[in-house]
């Protein structure tokens, strides 16, 4: 099993949210973690942006966590997110140590909803 990356939906009725501000894309995603987070976080790319929105999109401007990630789990560890950019994915923190999340651990209930901008 895979993380997943999912629209979110404006709340005014529109498929794709993505608004073009200037010469960019603007757009929610919510990533949910898996069963067994992989070392140095879940990729994410424009390509699957151009699987997400159906677009030629060629590169990712800025990917940007908003809040702390939900957990649904009671008693679950909160988590923090970040956007490595040199490697192109989206890390999970252990919100008490600062310490990315171990290998294999099953982060299946957390989600995080990022703001990219894209083109």
């Amino acid at each position: 099993m895979a993380a997943t990356f999912a629209p979110v939906p404006s709340g005014v009725g529109s498929i794709h949210p993505e608004k073009v501000p200037g010469a960019f894309y603007d757009a929610q995603i919510e990533l949910t973690g898996d069963a067994s987070y992989p070392t140095g976080g879940y990729p994410f790319t424009a390509a699957q942006l151009q699987t997400l929105f159906g677009g030629a999109f060629s590169a990712i401007e800025s990917v940007e966590p908003q809040g702390i990630a939900r957990v649904g789990a009671a008693g679950a560890t909160a988590n923090g997110a970040a956007f490595d950019r040199v490697n192109n994915k989206v890390q999970l923190y252990v919100l008490s140590t600062g310490a990315e999340v171990a290998n294999a651990v099953n982060v299946s209930t957390v989600v995080v909803r990022l703001r990219v901008r894209f083109y």
